[in-house]
């Protein structure tokens, strides 16, 4: 599957961000092969880890290395499947790999696709932008990409139609730090365990601009599960079409971890039992959430498994479609549906006559909403991952049969 097939909107949009590209040392991909003399993804990340020309039919990695890819071969959306693992990026120096926006990476629905990290010694450190990850199967953990070094940004990067069995469908981090910019997790899955599109255990995440729907977990966490202290913050994103066969359709969050929400939407997630919400916190883990929709999801909109209003807390200017969140009920949030609308990520646009338009509190540090429309636009600042303009509604847009 290529960034131009395969989910509609979605794998076309992916995610993107505003980076700069610095590039000490160049390594340029010029096969759609995984192995062989020319320079392969494969190779090339070999010589980026070793420092030298491992490879002759690769340039030799120096320092802080990106590996790009050849336009003439890659002039045309081109997808490499790979029949096992690609090596570990485990050079201290940051190395960077820029698909262009015309790279799928796949797992071939076999093998996981990326690993991020020395599992012994916690080095590597990365960053991964305009690629497309795609079909891992992790068995374990992480069926897309795995992390364990110390630091991971990803601009620009849908993880799609990934599965592990343990924790990640589509992303598994267990230490560092990791910074996700206007991402699309989509159609990701967990067979027997937690966190459909992303599973963080301890490490420090943070989430702009970012889009989950279609992941799908058994016991927790359709779109992220944390858990096991660390941290995660999520602002501007959309969480919707999610679900989980128990606790958090959108996010389940697990043993002393911290999460902030911020101006994010959490709408028409679903469990398939009664212990569901789409937010779920327990065991002295932590959710503050403000400026927020959370509303339209199936069995509540969120679950607090130990005291009632404890561990979760309403921050301010939410809007809430039930009482499980600890807050007010404030009913329904009159949300368009999850597409195309504007921006690099598909979201959830309220209509014009939806009670969230110009009632959140403005934030100087969130100047834009998730499609990139700069706050405010009205009289206050909207409610949720969107930014509403004029003239959207000037175009014809409307709920579906409104």
């Amino acid at each position: 599957m290529n960034r131009t097939t395969g989910l509609a909107f979605l794998l076309a949009l992916g995610c993107a961000g505003p980076w700069a590209s610095a590039q000490a040392n160049s390594i340029v991909v010029n096969s759609t092969a995984d192995t062989g003399s020319a320079c392969t993804l494969r190779n090339a990340i070999d010589n980026a880890n070793s420092n030298t020309q491992t490879h002759s039919g690769c340039a030799a990695g120096s320092g802080a290395d990106t590996i790009t890819f050849d336009p003439g071969v890659f002039a045309s959306p081109q997808t490499i499947t790979v029949g096992s693992t690609l090596p570990g990026l485990t050079d201290p120096a940051t190395t960077t790999i820029d698909g262009g926006n015309l790279v799928t990476v796949s797992g071939g629905d076999a093998v996981q696709v990326f690993w991020v990290g020395d599992l012994s010694t916690g080095a590597g450190s990365a960053v991964f932008r305009d690629i497309e990850i795609t079909h891992g199967n992790g068995d374990g953990y992480g069926g897309g990409m795995f992390m364990t070094g110390t630091t991971l940004e990803l601009d620009h990067v849908t993880f799609s139609n990934s599965t592990a069995s343990f924790g990640g469908g589509g992303f598994f981090t267990q230490g560092g730090t990791t910074t996700i910019n206007d991402c699309v997790f989509a159609q990701n899955t967990m067979s027997s365990g937690t966190g459909g599109g992303l599973s963080n255990s301890g490490a420090v995440v943070v989430v702009r601009d970012s889009t989950f729907t279609g992941n799908t977990a058994s016991s927790g966490g359709g779109g992220i599960f944390t858990g096991y202290g660390g941290s995660v913050t999520v602002t501007n994103s959309t969480f919707s079409g999610n679900s989980v066969g128990y606790y958090g359709s959108a996010i389940r969050n697990f043993k002393g971890t911290a999460m902030t929400l911020d101006y994010v939407t959490i709408a028409g997630n679903s469990t398939t039992y009664f212990s569901g919400g789409a937010l779920d916190v327990e065991q002295d883990a932590t959710i503050s959430i403000s400026n927020s929709i959370v509303a339209g999801n199936t069995y509540g909109d969120c679950r607090r498994a130990s005291t009632p209003g404890s561990g979760m807390t309403d921050a301010g200017n939410n809007f809430f479609g039930d009482t499980t969140c600890n807050g007010v009920a404030s009913g329904d949030p009159m949300l368009g549906p999850l597409s195309y609308t504007g921006g690099l990520t598909p979201t959830m646009v309220p209509v014009a006559a939806s009670p969230v338009i110009d009632t959140a509190n403005c934030e100087a540090a969130v100047a834009t909403g998730q499609r990139g429309v700069a706050r405010p636009q009205g009289a206050g600042c909207d409610i949720g991952a969107v930014e509403v303009e004029a003239s959207i509604f000037a175009d014809g847009f409307e709920l579906p049969g409104g």
